[in-house]
This record gives C-alpha cells, sequence and structure tokens, in this order.
C-alpha cells in the first residue's frame, strides 16, 4: 500500500508516465498482433486460391516411368503430392484424386468432409461435391447415396459455394478417389504438389522430356507476397518502437525531475536511518510499479479493440506478446537505474539546501 501511495499521491508525473507507457505499449502490441492477423488472412487467402501450389502436367503419361510421383516426392522432399484427373460428366466434372488433394488446398466445406488416406488405399466409394454438383444430384445430404456411371458413392462432404481456386472449377466438380473411372489408360495426367527447390524443372525435364510436360510455379508469386506482408511488418513495428523511445525519454525526464522535486523528503528519510541502497530500491520499485500499470492498462485496451473487432478471426502469438512486454519492463527499468542512484546519492545537506 505504501508503494502505491508513494506513486499516486501528489505525484502527477507518475500519471503522465503511466499514459505515455501505455498508450506505447498499446501501440506496439496492437501493431504485433494486427500485423500476424494480415499475415495470417493474406497467406489463407493465397492457399484458398492455390498460390502456394505448384501443377504440373504430364502430356503423354506412357514416356514416365512407373511410381514416377514417387520418386520425384522423395528426391525433393515434398510432403504432398496428388494425382489428379478429370472429365467431363454433363454440365459437371468428375475429378480423380487422393486425400492429398485437400491438404494442399484447404477446401471449405458446408457438410461434411474430404476423404482421407484410408479411402485412398481402400478405393472407398465416397464423393465430394462443389457446390453446383450438390445442386445437380438434388442436394442430397453427407451420408446418403448418388450414383455416377454405375457405381454409388456415398456423399463425404460438400463444398461451400464460389469456393475460389486458379486451378480447379470447384463449384462444378464431383471429387472421387483415384481408383475409379479415370485412373486407367490416362495419357495425360495432373499433379499438384508445393515445392520451392528451383531445380524441379531441370528434373522434370530430363525424366519427363522437354517437350512433354507444363509447370506452372506459383512459389516466387507466394515468396514475393510474404516478404511483402513481413517488410510492412517490421516498419510498422519500427514506428510503434519509435513511440516507444519517446516514451522512456519523457520517463527519464519524469523520473530525474521527480528526484529533484523529493530531495527535501529524501534527506528526511536518510536522517532517520535510510541508506543509499533503500532510496535506491524504493525509486526502482515505483518504476516498476509504474511499468507494470502500464501493462496492464495496455493490454486491457487491446483486449477491449479485439473484443470490437466482432467476429474476425484474430492471430495472436502469445508468446511473442509476452516477450514484447517484458522487453519493454526491462528497457524501462534500465531507463530508472540512472535516476534512482542519482537519488540515492542525494545527501542530508544537498536536502537542506534544496529546502532553503
Amino acid at each position: 500500500m505504501w508503494l502505491l501511495k508513494e506513486i499516486f499521491y501528489h505525484r502527477k508525473r507518475h500519471y503522465l508516465s503511466i499514459m505515455a507507457a501505455s498508450m506505447s505499449i498499446f501501440l506496439l502490441l496492437t501493431v504485433n498482433i494486427l500485423s500476424d492477423t494480415a499475415v495470417y488472412y493474406i497467406t489463407s487467402r493465397m492457399n484458398d486460391m492455390g498460390l502456394n501450389v505448384t501443377m504440373l502436367e504430364i502430356i503423354d503419361n506412357d514416356y514416365v516411368p512407373d511410381n514416377w510421383d514417387s520418386a520425384f516426392a522423395r528426391k525433393f522432399g515434398i510432403k504432398y503430392i496428388s494425382e489428379f484427373c478429370s472429365r467431363e460428366y454433363g454440365k459437371l466434372q468428375i475429378v480423380n484424386c487422393d486425400s492429398c488433394l485437400n491438404r494442399l488446398f484447404g477446401f471449405s466445406f458446408e457438410q461434411g468432409g474430404f476423404f482421407d488416406c484410408c479411402d485412398d488405399l481402400l478405393n472407398a466409394e465416397k464423393a465430394v461435391l462443389g457446390y453446383n454438383s450438390y445442386l445437380e444430384f438434388d442436394k442430397p445430404q453427407t451420408g446418403s447415396m448418388i450414383e455416377i456411371e454405375g457405381v454409388r458413392f456415398e456423399v463425404a462432404g460438400i463444398m461451400k459455394k464460389y469456393s475460389e481456386n486458379m486451378f480447379i472449377d470447384i463449384d462444378n466438380s464431383v471429387f472421387i478417389p483415384s481408383g475409379y473411372l479415370l485412373c486407367d489408360n490416362v495419357r495425360v495426367k495432373t499433379f499438384y504438389f508445393s515445392s520451392t527447390d528451383h531445380y524441379i524443372d531441370r528434373y522434370i525435364e530430363e525424366t519427363a522430356g522437354r517437350d512433354n510436360y507444363l509447370l506452372f510455379n506459383q512459389a516466387g508469386l507466394s515468396e514475393s507476397v510474404a516478404d511483402i506482408t513481413a517488410v510492412t511488418k517490421r516498419i510498422l513495428m519500427i514506428i510503434a518502437d519509435i513511440s516507444l523511445v519517446a516514451a522512456f525519454a519523457g520517463l527519464i525526464n519524469s523520473s530525474l525531475s521527480n528526484v529533484e522535486k523529493r530531495r527535501y523528503e529524501i534527506g528526511i528519510k536518510k536522517s532517520l536511518g535510510a541508506s543509499d541502497h533503500d532510496i535506491c530500491l524504493q525509486f526502482l520499485a515505483e518504476a516498476l510499479a509504474v511499468l507494470l500499470l502500464s501493462a496492464l492498462l495496455a493490454v486491457a485496451a487491446v483486449a477491449a479493440v479485439l473484443l470490437l473487432m466482432g467476429n474476425i478471426r484474430i492471430n495472436i502469438r502469445y508468446d511473442e506478446c509476452l516477450f514484447l512486454i517484458i522487453r519493454v519492463m526491462t528497457a524501462g527499468m534500465l531507463c530508472s537505474l540512472y535516476p534512482a542512484i542519482k537519488a540515492g546519492r542525494t545527501t542530508v545537506m544537498e536536502s537542506i539546501r534544496m529546502q532553503q
């Protein structure tokens, strides 16, 4: 209680220090959280559009070795590679693929989901419908059966309307496991995968033949967008750091002025037996309390702002926010060290002369 009394009893400069520090911490945390959220949304949008995915089309599949895709994935450390075949089916298209396609594109669903790796192995009779396909099949529910060219498939999932992708017409597609309908005797095959290796093009040319493939690699564009967002975040953080430096400059000035005004008080305490160490610790404790109150006010203000943002999904990296607060507290304590030492070295005679 005595510490709170020391801080708030006729200490207008402390109020100003708390206000300046809390505003700076608030700005620093807000910039960090909103920047991470923007990066998250941009990355998610890029993933939805397929900008992080490379498309490889083998024009004549007879010229590549068996299990070519497995050897290709092992050579370049590709985690997910999906073989893709499609053909027209009335107004729709039937797509043969495996579960890796969903991991690459991150499809959005109204009901259910995509088939999994077990369905791939068992060639499970399951189908995933785009929105227009869902309408063409008279709005079946997940778990119900539909018939495609004499084969009955269980509806595993229904995708959201207007699902966007630069490679696949999702709304008009019916996705089924690769063991059905289109996998035999297909000369043109398409593969989707994600990789940033720059030697892929050379390897494909040597393996599949120079004029036997088409490669659409969006890795460069994806990296460029990621670099732009990272630079933007860094610039905003620098601006927030500048405001923090200004706040700490004000904190040092306020602390030095506070020491000058309280010399008589320091002299009385020393005459009653307080040591230089005791006075120094008191001022450091006051500075720590000011910084803690500033941090609490800033966190409360950030929480209020995030609540006002409604249903927007906020991407918060709590470890990074905690690191920023600790960094601010450490810097603030270092800024308060010199005024505290100066207060501790104040003598009784200096306090008397100050009073006179």
